[in-house]
């Protein structure tokens, strides 16, 4: 538990900065393909502020995002290619379905 604990405040402390509407853009593409279901508009100042545990910047621009066990369901959307610093994409025990967009090879 203090491992995972330790991990996340890692995570957010790496997170705060605000990035560039290209690559939130990309994020909102991927929450609305996917259907997570957040209540809260994703703004390039909150993006990874936000959702720290989900998606982590460097930078100003997305770097990982971490959505394993979230309960999503749909498909991962070509723009997701065009996040040209994403380091890490983790999606394990969802129900993500369809083709790996080229874009992400």
């Amino acid at each position: 538990m203090l491992l995972v604990v330790l991990q996340a405040l890692v995570f957010v402390a790496v997170s705060v900065a605000a990035v560039t509407q290209h690559d939130v853009d990309i994020i909102v593409d991927f929450f609305t393909a996917a259907s997570f279901a957040h209540s809260t508009n994703i703004e390039t100042t909150n993006v990874c502020t936000q959702w720290p545990i989900y998606v982590r910047c460097s930078n100003q621009m997305v770097e990982a995002v971490n959505m394993s066990s979230m309960g999503l369901r749909g498909t991962l959307p070509a723009s997701l290619g065009n996040l040209s610093t994403l380091k890490y994409f983790l999606l394990s025990r969802n129900s993500i379905n369809g083709t790996i967009p080229k874009e992400l090879s």
